[in-house]
């Protein structure tokens, strides 16, 4: 869930189908189970093996904004996961990858967070503004797992960012086209090791 927003609050007026309990403006990550045999909600079967029916979020992947900016200007944890945007699970390397689409870390972040073992990393950091997007996980080509990651609109220098933009807007400008260049790459790895390439 990228945010998590009042109306998924259980205590709230405007509470839904989600009832969590807390409002968290830069989300979190969640595990559903699935089951089959499940009923919708006015009585009838549903036709699938895949239907959630609970959820919850390893601790390592619930979100924590600030209640006061740090020194950059984040206004969630930058050690966290915030406005997670884009998953894709390796099953070869166990490890689920997530990107960040959120306007509360000045740089977003591509993280991996190994399901055995439950360690959160960072592995890369996009431009200030821009978008971690474009990703995919390919498990054994050749022996090996590709990791494929872009970015776009490097440079959105949203409210969160302006406290840096006076000193990088010039460097983004000059390493991506005018704010107008992405970049696309891919890490390579086995269960072992990870590399850049």
């Amino acid at each position: 869930m990228s945010q998590i927003t009042v109306s998924m609050i259980k205590t709230s007026k405007y509470t839904m189908d989600i009832a969590l309990d807390k409002q968290i403006s830069s989300g979190a990550v969640y595990a559903l189970n699935l089951k089959s045999g499940q009923k919708d909600l006015t009585g009838v079967a549903i036709n699938s093996e895949w239907v959630p029916v609970d959820m919850a979020a390893p601790a390592a992947l619930v979100s924590e904004d600030l209640a006061v900016a740090d020194a950059l200007g984040n206004t969630a944890n930058p050690e966290k996961v915030a406005n997670p945007d884009n998953l894709k699970f390796s099953e070869k390397l166990r490890t689920l990858f997530i990107g960040e689409d959120s306007s509360m870390h000045v740089n977003n972040f591509l993280w991996a967070y190994n399901v055995d073992t439950k360690t959160l990393t960072r592995i890369l950091s996009m431009p200030a503004g821009a978008e971690s997007t474009g990703l995919h996980a390919f498990d054994e080509i050749n022996g090996w797992t590709y990791i494929m990651s872009d970015f776009q609109h490097a440079g959105d220098w949203g409210s969160v960012r302006k406290q840096v933009q006076s000193t990088l807007d010039l460097l983004v400008r000059a390493n991506f086209k005018d704010r107008y260049g992405a970049s696309v790459g891919y890490l390579i790895g086995d269960p072992v090791a990870v590399r850049l390439a």
